[in-house]
């Protein structure tokens, strides 16, 4: 498949890119810093721009098969980076005509979460303003559309043992791995796994 993968420099970017390219997709890693990801690997191509900057977005999603969006913000601050970036992101996919976007979540923005589930930044009034805007531009979208929530995201390996769930994390699940988190989000776009909607995934 040919990717575009926002938020690539981040923790979960990073898993989701080198996951995709040990798969054999061909990935274009959006970053705001053009040297985040390191020297440049074969099909692996590096644009630099910022969500918040429409003109940046230009032919980004030309002839793309699928969005992988990470998209996160530094620190429990006010933030639009996911909201006002997602609206910028769901504009640009649809005039350029691309129809697939997979986005990550939180498992916070679900009423009844386990509070094992929760980070400080997950709980945080101004991180969920955030999450909830960009979940409802996306629901609102055109584009054939998965939001992966997830719990606490952790540095672990990859196991393969997570599970899915409709938009309230699996019962008990509390953590998933980027690498495991990595997984889901390319499984939603590709393959048998392949879904549309809010699912949740943890272990």
């Amino acid at each position: 498949m040919r990717l575009v993968v926002l938020g690539a420099s981040g923790r979960l970017g990073r898993a989701v890119v080198e996951l995709a390219l040990h798969d054999g997709h061909s990935v274009t890693a959006f970053v705001r810093d053009g040297l985040a990801l390191g020297l440049p690997r074969q099909g692996l191509s590096v644009v630099v721009g910022d969500v918040l900057d429409p003109a940046t977005l230009e032919g980004l999603f030309v002839e793309v098969d699928a969005v992988i969006s990470a998209l996160g913000s530094p620190g429990n601050g006010p933030s639009v980076v996911r909201s006002l970036g997602c609206r910028n992101v769901v504009d640009a996919m649809e005039r350029q005509g691309a129809r697939v976007l997979a986005a990550a979540s939180v498992a916070a923005v679900e009423p009844g979460v386990n509070p094992m589930a929760l980070t400080s930044a997950m709980a945080h009034r101004q991180v969920l303003k955030d999450v909830r805007g960009m979940e409802e531009v996306i629901a609102e979208s055109t584009l054939d559309w998965v939001i992966v929530r997830a719990p606490k995201l952790t540095d672990g390996p990859a196991t393969g043992n997570y599970r899915f769930a409709k938009r309230r994390p699996p019962l008990g699940g509390v953590v998933i791995s980027r690498a495991d988190m990595a997984e889901a989000m390319l499984s939603c776009v590709h393959g048998p796994g392949r879904t549309h909607g809010t699912v949740a995934v943890a272990y």
